[in-house]
């Protein structure tokens, strides 16, 4: 019977332990974000478990692996489109941005060749952009502009 409960005892311990240490997404979870709750959540594929990552102050839209496969690149939605950079341990800094005020709302983003991310931006009812961000220079270049109201995703 004490060898039960001790194999309990530490079997809880364990369980309890694992979580805490496991707690940032790995290769192949699954990443959202929440237009509610202005949050980034990764979801545990092996268990399904959902788990907040970051909170932010507005909202974010498209989410992207960073350069380094490990990192996330958070677009915001409103401007002045920060994209922000969130480790795996949930630290939040500002990368760059991808838009000004009153040039839109950056709404999906994708890799170029160039290793500049690009982003969508669309202003709503008029017009939509595509833009070239350098995250190393912290500055965005137009690519092209479109007269189409809500310029949402667009791929490589």
């Amino acid at each position: 019977m004490r060898f039960i409960l001790a194999l309990t005892a530490v079997s809880i311990a364990v369980g309890l332990a694992a979580p805490i240490a496991d707690a940032q997404p790995r290769y192949g979870d699954i990443v959202v974000t929440s237009h509610n709750t202005k949050t980034l959540c990764w979801i545990d594929r092996k268990s399904g478990a959902m788990t907040t990552l970051a909170t932010f102050p507005t909202d974010p839209i498209p989410v992207i692996m960073a350069a380094n496969n490990t990192d996330i690149l958070v677009p915001e939605r409103g401007a002045p489109g920060n994209v922000w950079n969130v480790t795996p341990a949930g630290t939040v800094t500002t990368a760059a941005q991808a838009s000004g005020t009153g040039l839109g709302e950056v709404v999906g983003a994708d890799w170029l060749q160039s290793g500049e991310l690009m982003v969508c931006a669309s202003a709503y009812g008029s017009r939509g952009w595509l833009r070239s961000v350098n995250l190393t220079a912290n500055s965005f270049t137009t690519i092209f502009t479109a007269p189409i109201s809500h310029m949402r995703h667009a791929a490589i």
